[in-house]
């Protein structure tokens, strides 16, 4: 519960920025493989952003 409650509210004061899934928008490089299959994957689940707006 201690760190719990010290980490809580770090959490809930973060504003994650809305990621577009459209991979077109970036430049990848080889390092980006699996953030670009699991992007995929989001998008043929019919996510078409990677946080909730």
């Amino acid at each position: 519960d201690a760190v719990y409650n010290q980490d809580k509210p770090i959490i809930e004061s973060q504003r994650p920025h809305r990621l577009p899934l459209d991979l077109k928008e970036e430049l990848h490089v080889r390092s980006d493989k699996y953030c670009v299959a699991y992007r995929r994957w989001l998008k043929d689940l019919g996510i078409t952003w990677g946080v909730s707006p």
